[in-house]
């Protein structure tokens, strides 16, 4: 499928969606509402394409002279409605908006743990990320990056991101050797 961004509005108006036909939704619901909308997403068909049990997002949409909807969509369509991502762009600027958002409210007692596929989850874990680093980016923005400290790991993780996220609009994911700089691979590859 091409994915091309584009607003939520946008998307149902190009699958002439009409949205007074969806479902009814508060006009911000709570997380517990937008949870119980979502733990359904089998049950639902997407809102753009009618594709059965393929949702993988819910979320209520404002729409003029309709009001609050749900809006129900796969893979595909969530990522076309999703808006380009604005934070940082490295681990360590990630890491540094995680600690300043753990300094800001310490008496909260926010806790930063770090879940790897090889050990499970880490506590205080955040200056060492790992050696491999693979990196997705869409349009040449970046979407998910990762680190693990196996290359065999990050190599496995490289295969199944080429699979997964190839339909991406101008997808490229690069795995990096953390250590020496180097490019290990890259997908697809450069000519």
């Amino acid at each position: 499928m091409d994915i091309t961004r584009m607003t939520v509005g946008d998307l149902l108006a190009r699958h002439a969606v009409d949205p007074a036909r969806l479902d009814p939704a508060p006009t911000d619901p709570s997380r517990a509402q937008t949870r119980a909308r979502y733990a359904q997403h089998l049950e639902r068909p997407c809102t753009a394409c009618g594709k059965e049990g393929d949702c993988r997002t819910s979320r209520s949409v404002v729409f003029p002279g309709a009001g609050p909807r749900w809006v129900d969509l796969c893979r595909d369509h969530s990522l076309a409605a999703m808006p380009r991502w604005s934070g940082p762009t490295t681990i360590e600027g990630l890491l540094a908006d995680l600690r300043a958002a753990a300094e800001v409210s310490p008496e909260r007692g926010v806790a930063v743990r770090l879940w790897t596929d090889e050990d499970g989850w880490h506590d205080g874990f955040m200056d060492d990320p790992g050696r491999y680093h693979l990196l997705l980016t869409s349009d040449g923005q970046p979407v998910q990056h990762g680190w693990w400290a196996s290359e065999e790991t990050a190599r496995d993780k490289f295969r199944r991101w080429v699979g997964e996220y190839g339909s991406l609009p101008d997808p490229r994911i690069t795995l990096t050797d953390g250590e020496s700089g180097e490019r290990l691979t890259s997908w697809p590859e450069e000519s």
